[in-house]
C-alpha cells in the first residue's frame, strides 16, 4: 500500500482537490508529517495570494504576506503563482502596502503566471514596468475606468475590464471611449477576456449639459424669445433634456464596422444595463469575433434586442452564461415581449455546465423554465439564481420553487439569493418561527455546496447576530439531517446562509436613510460536517463564532434512522481591531 510520502505531487493534488471543503485542513495537516510534505502543501496553500485592506483582518493578512514575500529566506517566494490586488488605498492611505513594496514582491516572487490589478484606482506604471522586465510571460488582468495607452498595449494583457465613463448612460454626448476601446481591440489580439461596463460620470455629464445650454443660448434663441438664461434652472434643463432626447443619437455600445477583426475571446461579459445590443451591432459582433472559442458568457442588459436570435447555435463551446431576465417595466428599458430568444439561444447550448439567471420576477410555469428544465436539467452541474432588489411578490417561491431545482439531477453547487424576506411575510420557516423565503429544502443526491443569501428587515433594532443565529443554526441542522439520513451517499460538502439587511453607521436610523449614507450588513453561517460532526461559523463584521454539534443516530424501524444534532462546545473569536 502507497505511503502519502511515496505519492507525487500530481497524485496528492488529486487526491486533495477531491477533498473539496476538507482541502485546506487536509494540506495544513501535511505540512505536519515531513519537510516533503510541508513544502507540497505550502504550494498549493499559498499557489494564490490576495491583497486587500477593506478591514482590519484583510490589512494584517495583506501585510503578513508581503513581509514573507520580501524575506530572502522565506520559501513563499517560489510557491505564488496568482498574485491579486483587489483594494489598495495609495501609498498615502494605505496601512499595509505601497507601491515600492508591490513593486519588490512581483521582483521578488520566483515564477508569476498571472498579476490581476481589480481596483478602480489606476495601475502605477512602474508596477508594469517590474512585470514586464520579471515575469515577461504572466498574464496581466486589469480593471480601468480610463484606457490607459501602456496597459492595453502590452503584449502580456489577457484580461481587459472596463467601465466606461458616460455623459448619459442611455444616450451619451460622446462615444469617444467607446472608439478608443475598439481601436485597442483591434491593435491587441492577445486579450482573451474581456468585460465592458458604462457607468454616469457627473463631470462629463455637467460638462454635456453646460455645452448645449451654452449652445443654447448664443444659436438657436429666436428673435424676440425669452432668453433661456433668465428661465428658472428647473424649466431650463427640463428643455435641455427635452433637446438632448431629439438631436442625440449616440448608443452605448463599440462602434463596430462589419470588417473589423477583434480578439478570438474566450471570455465575454456585457455588464452594462443600457448596452444596445441592436440588429446591426449584434451582426458586426457576430463577424468580428471568433465566437467558436467562447467559453463563458456574461449579459446584463436590459434589452438583448437581436443578441439571442444573431448567436443561436453560434457558442458551441460555451460552458458559462450568465444572464439577466427582465419581465417587468423599466423607467429606461421596456420589458421584452417574449422570451422565445433567451429559450432557443440557451436550448442551444450543448455543452452549458454552469448556469447563473438573474431575473426581477418570473412565474415557474413560464416556458422559459420548462425549456430549462428539459434541455440542461440533467446536464447543468452549477446553477445560481439571483433575484432583483425589487420590492414585488415574488412568484417564484409561490410556485414551488424547491420542485423545480429538484428537477436539476446533476448540480453540484447551488447558490440561491432570495427575495427580501419583508415583502415574503407569508412563508415562515418550516423549522420555527421567523419569517423567510428559503422554506424546505429537497434532497437532491448530487449536490455538493448549497449558498442561499436573503435579505432582512431592517426595522428591527437587535443585531443580525441576535435576530438568525437560531433560526439559521435550526436551518442547517434541519438540512444536513435530511441529507445524512439518506440511504445513498451523501455528497453535501458545504452549506452557507446568509443574512443581510441595510443599516446606518450612525444612530440617526431615519435621517441616515434619508441621506442615502446607509451601509449593508449581514451575517454569514458556514456549516460542514467532519467524521459526524457538524460545525457551523457565524461570521459578522465583529466576530467568528464556531459552533461543534456531535451527530447522534438513532434506529426505529429497519432502514429508519433519525439524526438530531447535540451542541458540545463553542469558540469565539475577534475580528475587529483591539
Amino acid at each position: 500500500m502507497a505511503c502519502l510520502e511515496s505519492l507525487s505531487d500530481d497524485i496528492l493534488h488529486l487526491v486533495v482537490s477531491y477533498l473539496n471543503t476538507e482541502r485546506v485542513s487536509a494540506l495544513r495537516y501535511l505540512r505536519s508529517i515531513s519537510r516533503r510534505l510541508s513544502l507540497y502543501a505550502d504550494s498549493e496553500l499559498y499557489r494564490t495570494i490576495v491583497l486587500e485592506e477593506d478591514n482590519f483582518a484583510q490589512e494584517q493578512a495583506s501585510y503578513r504576506c508581503i513581509e514573507r514575500l520580501l524575506d530572502p529566506t522565506d520559501a513563499l517566494r517560489h510557491q505564488v503563482r496568482f498574485l491579486r490586488v483587489r483594494a489598495f488605498n495609495g501609498d498615502e492611505g494605505s496601512f499595509c502596502m505601497n507601491t515600492r513594496m508591490l513593486q519588490d514582491c512581483i521582483k521578488f516572487i520566483h515564477k508569476l503566471d498571472s498579476f490581476s490589478w481589480d481596483i478602480e484606482a489606476p495601475l502605477p506604471s512602474s508596477l508594469l514596468d517590474v512585470l514586464h522586465l520579471h515575469h515577461p510571460l504572466a498574464q496581466l488582468c486589469v480593471f480601468v475606468r480610463q484606457l490607459d495607452q501602456k496597459i492595453v498595449a502590452s503584449s502580456q494583457l489577457h484580461r481587459l475590464s472596463i467601465s466606461v465613463p458616460c455623459s448619459d448612460v442611455i444616450s451619451p454626448k460622446s462615444t469617444a471611449t467607446f472608439e478608443q476601446l475598439r481601436d485597442v481591440l483591434m491593435q491587441n489580439h492577445n486579450i482573451r477576456a474581456l468585460s465592458i461596463d458604462a457607468h454616469l460620470d457627473c463631470k462629463l455629464r455637467d460638462a454635456a449639459m453646460e455645452e448645449l445650454r451654452d449652445h443654447q443660448q448664443t444659436t438657436l434663441m429666436p428673435c424676440g424669445q425669452i432668453p433661456l438664461s433668465t428661465l428658472p434652472r428647473e424649466l431650463l434643463d427640463e428643455h435641455l433634456k427635452a433637446e438632448t432626447s431629439i438631436t442625440v443619437t449616440n448608443k452605448v455600445q463599440i462602434p463596430l464596422q462589419p470588417t473589423d477583426k477583434l480578439p478570438k475571446l474566450e471570455e465575454l461579459a456585457i455588464k452594462g444595463r443600457t448596452y444596445t445590443l441592436d440588429e446591426d451591432h449584434c451582426r458586426c459582433l457576430q463577424r468580428c469575433i471568433g465566437w467558436s472559442r467562447l467559453k463563458r458568457l456574461t449579459l446584463n442588459c436590459s434589452d438583448y434586442g437581436s443578441f439571442f436570435e444573431t448567436f443561436t447555435g453560434e457558442v458551441p463551446q460555451l460552458k458559462h452564461l450568465d444572464i439577466f431576465i427582465q419581465v417587468h417595466d423599466h423607467r429606461y428599458r421596456r420589458r421584452p415581449k417574449k422570451l422565445i430568444g433567451a429559450c432557443n439561444f440557451i436550448s442551444s447550448l450543448s455543452n452549458l455546465k454552469a448556469l447563473v439567471v438573474r431575473y426581477d420576477d418570473i412565474e415557474l410555469c413560464h416556458e422559459f423554465w420548462r425549456d430549462l428544465v428539459a434541455t440542461h436539467g440533467e446536464r447543468l452541474e452549477s446553477f445560481s439564481l439571483i433575484r432583483s432588489c425589487s420590492p414585488c411578490l415574488d412568484s417564484i417561491c409561490q410556485d414551488g420553487l424547491w420542485n423545480f431545482l429538484s428537477s436539476f439531477t446533476a448540480v453540484k453547487d447551488l447558490e440561491l439569493v432570495m427575495p427580501n424576506s419583508t415583502f415574503s411575510s407569508h412563508i415562515r420557516c418550516a423549522y420555527c418561527s421567523v419569517y423567510c423565503s428559503m422554506g424546505t429544502m429537497p434532497y437532491m443526491p448530487s449536490l455538493e455546496r448549497l449558498s442561499v443569501s436573503t435579505r432582512v428587515s431592517s426595522n428591527d433594532e437587535r443585531s443580525l447576530h441576535a435576530c438568525y443565529t437560531n433560526h439559521a443554526h435550526d436551518i442547517l441542522q434541519q438540512l444536513w439531517s435530511s441529507y445524512v439520513v439518506q440511504p445513498s451517499s451523501c455528497q453535501l460538502d458545504a452549506v452557507n446562509l446568509k443574512f443581510w439587511r441595510w443599516t446606518s453607521p450612525s444612530p440617526h436610523a431615519r435621517t441616515a436613510a434619508i441621506a442615502g449614507d446607509m451601509v449593508p450588513s449581514e451575517i454569514n453561517f458556514e456549516s460542514t460536517r467532519r467524521d459526524h460532526q457538524l460545525v457551523i461559523k457565524a461570521r459578522d463584521e465583529r466576530k467568528v463564532t464556531t459552533t461543534y454539534y456531535n451527530e447522534i443516530r438513532e434506529m426505529f424501524v429497519e432502514h429508519c434512522i433519525k439524526v438530531s444534532y447535540v451542541a458540545t462546545h463553542q469558540e469565539q473569536r475577534d475580528r475587529r481591531r483591539g
